[in-house]
């Protein structure tokens, strides 16, 4: 394709682009308008039915510092990450993850500090020159918080494998950080979940009451992984 046919394509594309731009401004405003002030709403109708109603008013000031604390750990993020960067505020702005951040749950905090770990290990990987001592014990923090939430997510973790050997500098110094991290995680699972593993782990028999019916427990399932793969 000629230069010129080139050139006259990406103008013309621009300019729908700009009119196109021009022409749905306006109600794509009025339509999306409405949806940054839920908070400011919610206030409002507390104000009217009883400005003395804590309960309700302390639920609508967790939403606000919860969407502030994970604005907070985005911003960290981006400021952080090496690449990607335009990506990763996308996936932040997605409805679904807007709704879950400003939910009375963990999920904003699990959200926000697997976004932050994530970044903190792309630049030690790819943009840092050396691993500092501080950087180990952000990722032990981090982990360590987000590790009793849930335990499917310490496999984040293995981000950490990303990070060469000689940033840390030397062997000694890459498995006393890994056992440091680790150990974070551990001491926190230990601390936060020990009761329930040991319930489900001690438990003789089992039975779902939303099902009606019996069922595993973790000793069957033990000795039995054949039948756990099945599953």
């Amino acid at each position: 394709v000629p230069v010129k046919t080139k050139l006259f394509i990406g103008r013309t594309f621009k300019v729908l682009l700009l009119r196109a731009r021009v022409r749905w401004q306006a109600p794509i405003s009025f339509l999306c308008g409405p949806l940054r002030w839920p908070i400011g709403l919610r206030l409002l109708v507390l104000s009217l039915q009883g400005f003395w109603d804590l309960e309700a008013w302390s639920f609508c000031i967790w939403d606000v510092c919860l969407i502030c604390f994970f604005a907070a750990t985005g911003f960290l993020t981006l400021r952080r990450l090496p690449f990607g960067k335009t990506a990763v505020f996308a996936v932040y702005l997605l409805p679904m993850n807007l709704h879950l951040v400003s939910s009375l749950s963990y999920d904003v905090l699990i959200t926000a500090f697997c976004g932050y770990f994530t970044a903190v290990c792309m630049d030690l990987a790819y943009k840092a020159d050396r691993v500092k001592w501080k950087d180990v014990v952000l990722l032990a923090f981090l982990l360590a918080v987000m590790g009793p939430c849930k335990m499917v997510y310490g496999v984040i973790a293995g981000l950490c494998l990303l990070i060469p050997v000689k940033k840390f500098g030397g062997w000694g110094r890459w498995t006393a950080s890994a056992a440091g991290v680790l150990g974070a995680f551990a001491a926190a699972m230990a601390a936060v979940n020990l009761g329930t593993v040991s319930m489900y782990t001690q438990a003789e028999d089992s039975y779902i009451a939303w099902a009606g019916e019996t069922g595993y427990t973790f000793a069957e399932l033990l000795h039995r992984p054949l039948h756990v793969l099945k599953m």
